[in-house]
């Protein structure tokens, strides 16, 4: 699970659309096909990479994503893609972080949603990379 940060950056552009079309010579890829998807993996370790979008998804920022990771976390490089296997929510509707305290006290989530979020130190909770929505 991810959500979707925005825009690949521009200087990793060209060698992500070029590992894209690579991987998938058939379709018509363009930078719109791209995104930089992050998920939160524990406290402290967050992953973030390339991804490709399925044909004319049209995925905006805070989208929320199943992700099939392509290439192994310790080869990720300007050219790594993961690919979107398929969107969980659209923007607005799954929140990526939530707030660990108000007044000053911690605010006790239900179970069912503080198992797809990580974090016991700092002001909020991140959606977690193994979430399960």
């Amino acid at each position: 699970m991810a959500w979707v940060k925005g825009p690949v950056e521009p200087a990793k552009l060209p060698a992500a659309l070029e590992a894209a079309r690579a991987r998938y010579p058939n379709r018509s890829i363009t930078a719109k096909d791209l995104v930089r998807v992050v998920c939160s993996m524990d406290d402290i370790s967050w992953y973030e990479g390339n991804a490709i979008a399925p044909d004319r998804a049209g995925l905006a920022r805070g989208a929320v994503v199943r992700v099939k990771v392509l290439t192994p976390i310790v080869g990720i490089n300007d050219s790594h893609l993961d690919e979107i296997v398929g969107v969980v929510a659209p923007p607005g509707r799954v929140a990526t972080e939530l707030p660990r305290a108000r007044n000053g006290k911690l605010i006790d989530y239900p179970a069912a949603t503080r198992k797809n979020y990580v974090g016991s130190t700092g002001s909020t909770l991140a959606l977690s990379c193994f979430a399960e929505l």
